[in-house]
């Protein structure tokens, strides 16, 4: 974990890690922030928050990537799946920004 998550509380929920109804989540793909898109019912799109973050790029200080936080609805079904279009970003030496995309499935429990 690095030190900025651990000095924020970035979702709602019990923190099982566990997506459940109601709760408010964040997303990780190997070890990376993601920033979620879908058109899921189940997901509150006006209720999503965006966490920005500092991404060192090595030798220039340049760099701030969005991150998703979304919200389950409390109506959601246990079961449910919910498939997002996902991204995030590195930066490495000599000023080069790169931005993974994938999709990722969530079963809602």
């Amino acid at each position: 974990m690095d030190t900025d998550s651990a000095r924020h509380v970035l979702g709602k929920g019990n923190g099982n890690g566990i997506a459940e109804a109601g709760e408010q989540i964040m997303v990780y793909q190997n070890g990376h922030r993601l920033r979620l898109y879908t058109d899921d019912p189940y997901v509150e799109t006006r209720s999503e928050r965006l966490f920005d973050e500092y991404v060192k790029g090595g030798h220039w200080d340049d760099g701030v990537t969005l991150t998703s936080i979304i919200k389950i609805a409390d109506n959601c079904p246990s079961g449910h799946t919910i498939e997002f279009l996902s991204n995030y970003e590195t930066k490495i030496w000599p000023i080069i920004r790169r931005v993974h995309w994938g999709k990722v499935k969530i079963t809602v429990k």
